[in-house]
């Protein structure tokens, strides 16, 4: 009996150890960042130059599109929570610099607005 359950347990580690070698294999996509620099953290800051798309509401700020000046396309995410005092409305057309920390979706950055300055 005792032989039996000692193969049960060895088993049960093999396939743990595999499952976790597998997944720790999995395809890591780099992100290109400004300047052409490999932006490897999602909490390094990132600065975005572009001009702003289509606006979309949300419960506490709202999402916008930027497209920046060489066409590369991010989605901005100005919350009043994280933004504080610094919170400010802009619409389709204005020409931004954002700053903040990422999310990466797919093939899109989205820059979760710390600091905005418009550019006139």
């Amino acid at each position: 009996m005792k032989k039996k359950s000692t193969h049960k347990a060895g088993f049960a580690l093999l396939v743990l150890s595999l499952s976790v070698t597998i997944l720790s294999c999995g395809p890591h996509k780099n992100v290109t960042g400004v300047g052409g620099e490999t932006d490897l953290s999602t909490r390094a800051p990132y600065i975005v130059t572009g001009t702003v798309g289509e606006v979309t509401n949300g419960k506490d700020g709202y999402m916008a599109d930027l497209k920046s000046d060489d066409g590369i396309m991010y989605s901005m995410t100005v919350s009043v929570i994280r933004m504080q005092e610094k919170y400010v409305r802009f619409n389709t057309g204005d020409k931004l610099t954002v700053s903040g920390d990422t999310v990466h979706l797919g093939e899109r950055i989205n820059v979760l607005a710390r600091t905005i300055t418009k550019i006139n």
